[in-house]
């Protein structure tokens, strides 16, 4: 997603990943210093201005064939980064 829209003139200011197998691959693709680990700890204005949010979230919670039951109950909890993404726009 981030190789698009930098091939269109995009510019990447924030990343966040909470992965530390994914931040050590995007770090040795992308030559990242700072990797926000996780959204849900960032404050609002640690985020820079953008007029773009690029967001790849698991697909899991939105998928019949993702739904994973726990203790008898759907668990979506995979889902919920839609809702910072949320969150960062109203702020920005």
């Amino acid at each position: 997603m981030r190789l698009g829209f930098e091939a269109a003139g995009g510019a990447c200011v924030f990343t966040c990943e909470w992965d530390k197998y994914c931040q050590q691959t995007y770090r040795a693709n992308f030559d990242e210093n700072e990797i926000a680990w996780d959204i849900r700890e960032v404050p609002d204005d640690a985020i820079p201005p953008h007029d773009v949010l690029l967001a790849g979230f698991p697909c899991q919670p939105f998928s019949i064939a993702g739904v994973c039951w726990l203790a008898g109950q759907v668990s979506q909890c995979k889902g919920i980064p839609q809702f910072w993404c949320n969150r960062i726009n109203r702020w920005q």
